[in-house]
């Protein structure tokens, strides 16, 4: 299902965008062109940078029903990875993990807390229509961490390259995530 993000509410969203790239290319002195951006996105994802194409897709569901929240969060965290790419590429280094402190930094500058996870509100009936697979890890943390597959694959495809995800609380690396079924599916398995 669509939800409709207002002709308004696009242009804010391309306002924040143009705010973003014009702090981070006054700062750091280099060229981040304006994205593209649309609000295509599903899933429980609120935002996703695709640097080798230079733009951003969004969730519409999420800034639909959290949209000053996700404008504030959402926007300036995809726009960081850009920039992040973009320094990268003009200082001819290798590209940093996807919240490492390049991207963590970037952020700082553009006055947002560097939080990898955004914690807007979705209701549990959008939980249950969204039919991914998700993922446990295992850390030293009392609970499991559960990832969707979007982030489950590039954990281990991170994995592959040499990267590194750690647990954001217990700091222990995170590996091999075993695939579950979701809460509401287990529970429709065990007849409840």
């Amino acid at each position: 299902m669509s939800y409709q993000i207002t002709k308004e509410q696009k242009q804010k969203v391309e306002t924040k965008i143009i705010e973003c790239v014009d702090k981070i290319n006054d700062i750091y002195q280099i060229d981040l062109q304006y994205p593209a951006f649309d609000f295509r996105l599903k899933g429980g994802v609120a935002g996703v940078a695709r640097s080798g194409e230079m733009d951003v897709s969004f969730n519409d569901y999420i800034f639909h029903h959290n949209f000053e929240e996700a404008l504030a969060e959402v926007v300036p965290h995809e726009i960081a990875h850009l920039g992040v790419f973009q320094k990268s590429k003009i200082e001819n280094r290798p590209f940093p993990p996807g919240h490492g402190a390049s991207w963590k930094l970037m952020m700082h500058t553009l006055g947002v807390a560097p939080r990898q996870y955004h914690h807007l509100g979705i209701d549990d009936n959008f939980k249950k229509t969204v039919q991914q697979k998700i993922y446990e890890y295992i850390c030293l943390c009392p609970e499991k961490k559960i990832f969707p597959e979007f982030e489950h694959r590039r954990i281990e495809n991170g994995h592959r390259l040499g990267r590194v995800f750690v647990c954001p609380t217990c700091k222990v690396t995170l590996k091999n995530g075993q695939r579950q079924l979701p809460q509401h599916l287990l529970k429709a398995s065990h007849g409840k």
